[in-house]
This record gives C-alpha cells, sequence and structure tokens, in this order.
C-alpha cells in the first residue's frame, strides 16, 4: 500500500461516509473505490454476459475482486 497525499472536498467526504457508513476518511476513500471497481466490474460482466449465464457468478460474493475479475475474461485486479 502506498502514502498519498490529496486534497479532498471535506463535504463530500462527509455525505460519502455518512452514505457508506465509515467513520475515518481513509475507510471513507477504500470502500469509495472499492465500490467504483465491484460497480464497473459488474457492468463489464453484465455486457459481456447480457443473459447473465457465467458460472462464475452463479453465487457471487461481490466482495471478492477475483472472482469478479474472472466473470469478465480472468484479468487480475
Amino acid at each position: 500500500m502506498s502514502r498519498t497525499v490529496i486534497n479532498l472536498d471535506e463535504e463530500l467526504l462527509s455525505t460519502a461516509a455518512s452514505l457508506l457508513g465509515t467513520t475515518s476518511k481513509r475507510a471513507t476513500v477504500h470502500e469509495a473505490l472499492n465500490q467504483v471497481v465491484v460497480r464497473q466490474l459488474l457492468r463489464r460482466h453484465m455486457q459481456r454476459y447480457p443473459g447473465g449465464q457465467n458460472p462464475n457468478l452463479a453465487n457471487p460474493d461481490l466482495t471478492n475482486l477475483e472472482l469478479l475479475g474472472q466473470a469478465w475474461g480472468g484479468r487480475n485486479i
């Protein structure tokens, strides 16, 4: 893991924390990034398998990024 210094919109961060149920800046940023990745992988999966017939997602664990990566082409995330 690396350390990065960035400027954040405090109001946006506070709203995100409230919506995500997180209690620290770090947790909020990590959870927001995780949700973006999951959402995009699911979107790509739906484009690739419009009928949802991918056996890798028969019982999806939406927190398992390796599984979601396999679902849309075997890429590691």
